[in-house]
């Protein structure tokens, strides 16, 4: 027989051939195993999206190791001395894939019905390879019984191959999913993909957002059904009628030809429900649900036979799309969601019914290894592209695994900090963590990174951009996206997806008027919580935080939730390179607070021992012992450090194949750089040395740009420094896993590999004229997210001190609008070491505009004492410069200031004075900016008269500047002074011009401040219906932002609960408040809390708890000097109550306190009415 050779194997002939290529039978040459062989031929070779989906499948099998997913054993191009063999037939430069025989061929090719037992064993072995799958983010979207291959004679739960991860036609790029989209916002559907008869009706939408672990169970789902009744649930005579059925029509009525188990129908149904929230989150629940069906076919009576399938699909239509020219997408990446068990063999433990319980532990069984497919001789050409299987670190994963366990069983958070250098495996660990957790169905995930520069998204943003799929769109689809999500999970309120769309987008420009950024860190911990919540309701979450030394606002939400969710199940596990610390003392002191609580658990992850680095050489690298045992004396225990070095060996052609693994070639020299960075820029040169000259620097320009690319902002800069982003320049990066593709551009695969391109660039001195071009595209979006801060950090890089001060101090600006006071400060101190480093004396301009922020951050901070010296030091420089625009905000700062310390008149004053300079200067927001101020001051000494006609002057300049929100801020003041002259009306209808500003700019806490007012004037009118709803809906809103002010909210309902007599609710109410005062120490309020609580404990008779309310709102009320007229209607209820239960000794001190309380507030009247009562 004339066989052909192919590097180790040898081809015995074609068995089948297609569209986009042929199908040989070979064997390994050495060890006589049989192979697939797969070859792109003919048209397909010429048409570029063929060739991208060819290497696409293969990237994403390579990945996989499952031993239920057909593996991919070797990859390359077919050499000139096998075309040469095959006569022709197969043409020398031809990708060609290698994979394991599948002897059965396909459940495509299976004649007989099979029984349950056999089906329930194929469905839960389809399930454990799918849940692996999706674990790596790989979504397979062409789920069909041609794509189930059969590999042996064995039971065919062993036997069960899942293939094609290539789904026939290459993925569109952004731009070709933006010029496809029929949706109302660019780049939300692409052209429909996948085979009609299995397609889930997210994907016949082409809604690749919503694609996700759901759609392949919906194909499962479906495939299922053909298995047990023998025929297609929806066919049809067209694709168009196919459709319909999936997207409007449910299943049909079950007819199964075999013997099946009550319940499966309903399965069925929620695998193939049309909403993807009605189906089942991952593969492991269906498969838990699945395992849960009894059944027992000793008694059970098979239905008479079902007809045969009405229409083949072999014969009908295959794969889409079928009309020419319409591109196709590959294999989805999906967030992380993992394998190592199958799911039958999970040992279990709890009794939740409806998830899968947590394994007692996470390794794999012993059948759930993939079959070994090492050949002598093959898979160099895959193997950067393979997972690297992880070796030892028992400690550290028994460690995870066990920390996720008791947040499962305790219901409460706990944190995990993985530290140490890099290099050393911390990520790989936390990654392990996320994805084994989700193939199991322990725990939903989110992930996000950060790095020490300043990127377009990081960090919260970047979290939520990758939660909601919204990357690459822009902020009206990202706010449309959010909105849709939310609204699915059964959320109405628009502050949410506004609030969370703010988080993402920042502020500035078109954003500012679409979304709302959170205005404080308290309100961002409150809104995230709520996510948090969300996501946990059926299992917890993890939440990874890769490089948190450089994430101060997400070490800060997780200490929030640490501390002030205890019942939120959420393990936050922090990835920490320790030799940064030094440079972050915010981080490291937040750092170090996580560690100290008492639910974190920290870890040092240090070099791997020597016996574990030569394992993972010898039995995951695939290295004879001598090859790695060479290798594990020049590592030092860096597992990074030995995967570079053997993938430095294979891009050089050092590897040749031995007896027992990878040797050296004859002649090769063991090459091995001294450092980490000699070895990441000795392997980016390797892969581009065959690209153009200028390849090398815009890989140094995309790493400038941070270590998430976006692909828009690459090619710009490309532009500026006049050359094209090549579109060949990513594949090779890619396949040597130094990128990871993302949904709007790429990261570089390890943050090591990005600073040592940043400094190679500044080596070969091209670093300043990166930073330029970056700088020169940024100024053309100022109003990304980050804008002014990236622009400002690129602009000093480039050396272009002065044109960074501006940039500098807009960024500064932007982190005080969102309360982020640390980073403010110190982008502070980056502003005022430029002013240093150019010699800008302190009388200069920039030099006294720097100082009035630093100043303004002070005021944010209540460091009044130091706001005061800054303005001070800076109204003398001013003064001395002649500059009248610094003098007279230095004035309008101290005034503010004056007012803090109580000292009304000096405020005043200065405030007029400010207000003469502003006038000189015709700057219209500064005066309104003061004309405001004093209305507040002026209310505050009681001058009513004089603090209205402040208010509505504010309020005309501020309709001009058409500034909303202090056009509200009069509005509110206004309202507040009708309310205290009891000029109802008036009151009422500035509190609704208020309300309904606040409410469509999304600022909360003025929103609950006009509500409140609303509820307060219906309180006193009698109202207390409305009044009631007012306060309930105060209560609602300063919950979304996390206020600490509730406690006035919850008096003043229980005032009204108490008007009305429901004494029981307004004792709960009070009760809360009071614990909310206690807890921040707020005396001013705690004697009139407990005074209100009076008449509660006397309506149900509670002598004991009236006593110690009495006894603690005595002495408060006179330290304090409290007279309020609702603290003397409480203690008269409280007496008229106490002499219905006939306690005249308890009546008489409610009286008595009454008494006082009158008598202070000058109602003579009422006084003696309380008097006469308690005598």
């Amino acid at each position: 027989m004339h066989t052909i050779p192919l590097g180790p194997f040898e081809l015995h002939g074609r068995v089948a051939q297609g569209g986009m290529g042929e199908i040989w039978r070979g064997f390994h040459r050495a060890q006589g195993v049989p192979v697939a062989v797969k070859v792109m031929t003919g048209e397909a070779m010429q048409d570029p999206r063929y060739y991208e989906e060819f290497r696409r499948e293969v990237q994403a099998a390579a990945r996989l190791s499952h031993p239920r997913i057909a593996m991919v054993i070797e990859y390359g191009a077919i050499p000139p001395e096998t075309g040469r063999a095959s006569g022709g037939a197969l043409v020398a430069g031809s990708p060609y894939l290698v994979m394991e025989w599948a002897s059965r061929g396909s459940l495509d090719d299976l004649k007989r019905p099979l029984s349950w037992r056999e089906l329930r064993g194929l469905l839960l072995a389809l399930l454990d390879a799918l849940s692996h799958a999706h674990a790596l983010g790989i979504v397979h979207r062409d789920l069909k019984p041609g794509n189930v291959l059969l590999a042996d004679d064995g039971p065919l739960d062993r036997a069960v191959r899942l293939s094609d991860f290539g789904i026939a036609r290459a993925q569109p790029r952004e731009e070709e999913r933006r010029a496809s989209s029929e949706g109302e916002m660019s780049g939300l559907t692409e052209t429909p993909s996948g085979t009609p008869f299995y397609m889930a009706p997210e994907q016949v939408f082409g809604r690749f957002r919503d694609y996700g672990a759901w759609t392949d169970l919906y194909a499962l789902g479906i495939l299922a059904w053909e298995l047990v009744c023998g025929e297609l649930p929806f066919t049809g005579s067209n694709v168009l009628a196919i459709f319909y059925q999936h997207l409007e029509q449910p299943l049909p009525p079950l007819r199964p030809r075999i013997a099946v188990p009550a319940g499966l129908d309903a399965w069925l149904a929620k695998l193939c429900a049309k909403r993807t929230r009605d189906r089942f989150r991952c593969a492991a629940d269906a498969a838990w649900a699945l395992s849960s069906l009894r059944f027992d076919e000793t008694t059970s009576e098979p239905p008479p036979s079902a007809s045969p399938r009405s229409i083949e699909p072999a014969a009908f239509w295959d794969t889409l799309p079928s009309m020419p020219g319409v591109p196709q997408s590959a294999s989805i990446r999906i967030e992380p969601t993992s394998s190592e068990k199958p799911l039958l063999e999970l040992a279990v433990e709890g009794d939740d019914e409806t998830i899968p319980p947590q394994p007692a532990h996470w390794g794999r069984g012993a059948d759930a290894q993939p079959t070994s497919m090492r050949l002598v001789g093959a898979g160099l050409g895959l193997w950067s592209l393979r997972t690297v299987p992880m070796v030892d670190r028992t400690n550290e994963r028994d460690a995870l695994w066990e920390a996720l366990r008791n947040v499962r069983l305790e219901r409460a958070p706990r944190a995990v900090v993985l530290r140490g250098s890099a290099g050393c495996g911390k990520s790989r660990l936390a990654q392990w963590l996320v994805e084994r957790a989700h193939e199991v169905g322990a725990a939903e995930t989110l992930v996000t990174s950060h790095q020490a520069v300043p990127d377009r998204r990081q960090g919260l943003a970047r979290l939520i951009e990758r939660h909601f799929r919204c990357g690459s769109l822009d902020a009206e689809g990202a706010l449309a996206r959010i909105e849709e999500q939310l609204r699915e999970d059964g959320v109405g309120d628009a502050y949410e997806w506004r609030a969370l769309g703010g988080i993402l987008l920042g502020e500035g420009g078109e954003n500012a008027r679409l979304s709302i950024a959170p205005t404080t860190p308290g309100e961002r911990h409150v809104l995230l919580t709520r996510l948090f919540a969300r996501l946990t309701r059926e299992r917890p979450l993890i939440v990874w935080l890769d490089d948190a030394q450089w994430g101060e606002p997400s070490l800060a939400l997780a200490r929030h939730v640490l501390e002030s969710a205890p019942d939120l199940p959420v393990l936050f596990v922090l990835t920490v390179r320790d030799e940064e610390l030094d440079a972050r003392p915010r981080e490291r002191a937040s750092i170090a607070a996580i560690e100290a609580m008492p639910r974190t658990r920290s870890s040092w992850v240090g070099p791997l021992p020597r016996s574990d680095v030569r394992m993972l050489a010898e039995d995951a690298l695939g290295l004879s012992s001598e090859l790695a045992r060479q290798l594990e004396a020049r590592v030092a225990g860096h597992p990074l450090f030995a995967l570079q070095i053997v993938g430095d060996w294979i891009d050089r052609g050092l590897l040749a194949v031995g007896e027992r693994g990878f040797v050296l070639r004859q002649g090769a020299r063991m090459a091995v750089p001294d450092d980490m960075h000699a070895l990441w820029i000795g392997r980016i040169d390797q892969v581009l040395s065959s690209r153009s000259p200028h390849a090398r620097a815009l890989v140094e320009l995309a790493a400038v740009l941070g270590n998430d690319v976006d692909a828009d902002e690459f090619a710009r800069a490309c532009a500026v420094l006049g050359l094209e982003f090549p579109a060949d320049l990513l594949e090779p990066l890619i396949l040597h896993r130094m990128i990871v593709p993302g949904e709007s551009g790429w990261s570089f695969a390890h943050g090591l590999l990005r600073e040592s391109l940043v400094r190679a660039a500044r080596e070969t001195h091209r670093l300043v004229t990166l930073h330029r071009a970056c700088a020169t595209m940024l100024e053309q979006t100022p109003d990304a997210p980050g804008a002014a801060e990236r622009l400002a950090f690129h602009r000093l890089g480039a050396g272009d001190l002065e044109s960074a001060l501006e940039p500098l101090l807009r960024a500064v600006r932007a982190r005080l609008a969102t309360s982020d006071l640390d980073a403010a400060f110190g982008l502070l101190d980056d502003y005022e070491r430029t002013l240093a480093t150019l010699a800008i004396a302190p009388t200069d301009p920039r030099a006294l505009r720097g100082a009035m922020v630093r100043a303004d951050a002070h005021r944010l901070h209540w460091d009044f004492e130091s706001c005061e010296r800054v303005a001070q030091q800076t109204l003398d420089l001013a003064t001395r410069a002649a500059d009248v625009p610094a003098r007279a905000e230095a004035i309008a700062m101290l005034a503010v200031c004056a007012r803090q310390k109580g000292d009304l008149a000096l405020a005043m004053s200065r405030h007029r004075t400010a207000l003469g300079l502003f006038d000189r200067l015709n700057d219209s927001v500064g005066n309104a900016r003061t004309l405001l101020a004093m209305a507040a001051v002026a209310r505050q000494q009681g001058t009513v008269d004089r603090a209205m006609e402040l208010y509505e002057r504010a309020l005309a300049l501020f309709e001009v500047l058409e500034d909303a929100s202090g056009r509200g801020s009069c509005l509110l003041g206004l309202g507040n002074l009708h309310r205290a002259a009891q000029r109802w009306s008036d009151a009422k209808s500035y509190y609704a011009q208020a309300r309904d500003i606040f409410e469509r700019l999304g600022n909360q806490g003025n929103l609950a401040h006009s509500v409140n007012g609303l509820a307060e004037v219906a309180r006193y009118e009698g109202d207390l219906e409305s009044a009631e709803r007012g306060y309930r809906e105060v209560l609602r809103i300063q919950g979304t932002i996390g206020s600490k002010a509730t406690f006035i909210g919850r008096m003043n309902l229980g005032l009204v609960l108490i008007t009305r007599r429901d004494l029981e609710g307004a004792r709960r109410e009070l009760e809360g408040a009071l614990a909310q005062l206690e807890k921040g120490r707020q005396r001013g309020y705690l004697g009139y809390t407990h005074a209100l609580l009076l008449p509660c404990a006397a309506g149900s008779r509670d002598g004991a708890l009236f006593d110690r309310h009495r006894e603690a709102a005595e002495p408060l009320l006179a330290e304090t000097s409290m007279i309020d007229p609702d603290i003397a209607s409480a203690a008269e209820l409280a007496g008229r109550l106490w002499l219905d239960a006939q306690d005249t000794t308890r009546a008489r001190q409610s009286f008595t306190l009454a008494h006082a309380q009158w008598s202070a507030l000058g109602d003579e009247a009422r006084a003696a009415a309380a008097q006469r009562a308690a005598e």
